[in-house]
Order: C-alpha cells, then sequence, then structure tokens
C-alpha cells in the first residue's frame, strides 16, 4: 500500500519494469512456438485478458502487478484481436475489439486501462469504416466522438452521480483525443491523402462541427443568461461563422475551439491543454498547406501577429465590461 506514495520516478521505473516483463513473456511465447495457429492466439488472448483482469482486481494495490495486469491485458487484447482477424477478417475483428473494449472499460477498474480501451475502440471504428466502404464514415465518426465527449463533460456532475466519475472521466479523455487523432489526415498534404487513401474532402466535417460549436454556445449563453444581450450572441454566432468559412477545408480547428470552450466551461486544465496543442497543429497544418508563395505566407503571418497583439490589448481593456454583460445584462 505504501508504493502509491513512492516518488514519480520510483512508479515510471515500477511501471516500466511490468512492461519489460510482460514483453519478455510474449517473446517466450512466441520464441517458443507456442502459439501457431489463430485458435491458440485467441486461447491465449482471453487467458491473458481473463488474468489481468483477476490480477487487477484482487491485487489492487501493489503498483508492480497493477502495471503488469495492465501490460497483459493489452497484450492479450492484441492476441486476440489477431486470432479473431485471421478467421473473420477485419470486420469481425473489428467489431470484437469494439464489444471487448466496452466490456473492459466497465469491467476492467483502472483509468489508464479505460482510456486506451477508449482509443482502442476508436482505432477499430476506423477500420470498420474503411473495411466496410462506408461513404463519409469518417465524417460521422469524428462528429459523433465530438457530439459525445461534449455531452459527457457538459454532463459531467450530473453523470458522476452515483460513482461512475471513474469511468467517465478518462473515457471522456480518449474521446477527445481519440476525434483529434482523426482528424489530423485533415491537415496532412493532398498528395500523401491521394497516395494513401485519405479523405479528400472534409467540408461535410466542418459543417457539422460548426453546428456543434454553435449548439454549444448557445447552451452557454443560456447557463450565464446571456442570451437576450443581443450584441454579445450577434458578436459570438457571426464570428464562428466566420472562422468557420476561413478553414472549410480544416475542420480540426473547429472541433479544438469547441473542445476549448468545452473546457473553459468545465475549468479542466487537461482539456484545454490538449485543445491548444492540436489547434496549434491544425493551423500550423493549414498555414502549410495554403496554396500561395512563401513570401505572401510571411506577410500573412506578420499581419496576423499584428492583429493577435492589438486583439490582446483589445481584450484586456474591455474583459472587466465584457464580464459584467454577460453576468449582470
Amino acid at each position: 500500500a505504501d508504493e502509491h506514495r513512492s516518488p514519480w520516478f520510483v512508479r515510471a521505473l515500477v511501471a516500466v519494469s511490468a512492461w519489460i516483463a510482460s514483453l519478455m513473456l510474449l517473446a517466450f511465447v512466441y520464441g517458443s512456438r507456442i502459439v501457431s495457429s489463430s485458435g491458440g492466439h485467441i486461447l491465449l488472448g482471453a487467458l491473458l485478458v481473463g488474468g489481468a483482469l483477476y490480477l487487477r482486481r484482487s491485487q489492487g494495490k501493489v503498483l508492480f502487478l497493477v502495471q503488469l495486469a495492465l501490460a497483459l491485458s493489452l497484450a492479450g487484447q492484441a492476441l486476440l484481436i489477431s486470432g479473431i482477424g485471421d478467421r473473420l477478417r477485419t470486420a469481425g475483428a473489428a467489431l470484437t475489439a469494439i464489444g471487448m473494449s466496452v466490456a473492459l472499460i466497465l469491467l476492467y477498474p483502472d483509468k489508464t486501462h479505460r482510456f486506451l480501451s477508449t482509443l482502442i475502440a476508436v482505432v477499430a471504428a476506423v477500420f470498420l469504416v474503411y473495411d466496410q466502404h462506408i461513404a463519409y464514415g469518417l465524417h460521422v465518426l469524428v462528429v459523433a466522438l465530438a457530439g459525445v465527449a461534449g455531452y459527457v463533460w457538459h454532463e459531467e456532475s450530473r453523470l458522476a452521480v452515483g460513482g461512475i466519475d471513474q469511468v467517465i472521466r478518462p473515457v471522456g479523455y480518449g474521446l477527445i483525443t481519440g476525434m483529434f487523432f482523426l482528424l489530423v489526415p485533415s491537415v496532412v498534404p493532398p498528395e500523401f491523402r491521394t497516395r494513401y487513401g485519405l479523405a479528400q474532402t472534409w467540408l461535410p466535417a466542418t459543417a457539422a462541427l460548426t453546428t456543434l460549436l454553435m449548439y454549444f454556445e448557445y447552451r452557454l449563453l443560456v447557463f450565464h443568461g446571456a442570451l437576450r444581450n443581443v450584441r454579445v450572441a450577434v458578436f459570438l454566432f457571426l464570428g464562428t461563422i466566420g472562422l468557420a468559412l476561413a478553414s472549410l477545408k480544416a475542420p480540426g480547428i473547429i472541433a479544438a475551439l469547441y473542445m476549448l470552450a468545452v473546457g473553459f466551461h468545465r475549468a479542466n486544465r487537461i482539456i484545454v491543454g490538449i485543445s491548444i496543442t492540436f489547434l496549434v497543429v491544425f493551423l500550423s497544418g493549414f498555414y502549410y498547406n495554403l496554396d500561395i508563395t512563401l513570401i505572401n505566407k510571411s506577410y500573412i503571418l506578420l499581419g496576423t501577429g499584428a492583429i493577435l497583439i492589438v486583439l490582446r490589448i483589445f481584450l484586456a481593456a474591455v474583459d472587466s465590461s465584457l464580464y459584467f454583460l454577460l453576468r449582470y445584462d
């Protein structure tokens, strides 16, 4: 029990040792050719996942065993999914991964594992979309993740009633992270999109994410009692539409602003940090993909910097008066 009060670097070394132990176990299994068929993969994977679940639930206070169980669970899931993939192909493996991830989110009492299970389910859903050749499936998946993540965090306090906050929060972080990584191909140069079969147009995703952002803004205005302030509402909605029109081919910018608003509303620094990080990524990609000369890009950077400096001064000057309008008008 005292291990949880150890310094962070001690816990990190223990975690690394647990991962090494699990990798050595897998190396032994493959090197000795114990597993030579898809059925063997499935059986061993199920045994590893079941053993990891038992180990975590029964020895949850020993840090080494907690990390060992986590590593064994991930290794077991990989074996199980690969074995089922050999028999049922991509669609069967993807559906298995999604179902198993949902079950482990509920059964496996570990925040890190629940976060990773959410990401595994997202990746499996992407494979399912590409395998079934679903038109605009990636767009639908991105918007669904954004909508569910926004709902989870907006209603976090209500959903956490009953002691399920240990499930809600890691799943919420996983949904946000998965959504952002699915949007990374939107800033990939066009020649790479063509080569690797990535989505060529992102206009539907941008339109849907803009709708989500404006709906969330409406909810915030109602929450703060500021909807009747016409100036604030018009400025907010017109500004959002203007940003959307300027970034039609970069839905990640709108998604990052959406989650940034959610993070500020919930006073959650982790969400704010993730959103700002990906906002920088998407803005950099948007700037890089502009089909203009380098000198014109330099002029745009100079102009943008000057505008942001002036805007910073302006916002600092009106911050107190704007707060007064939102709070008391």
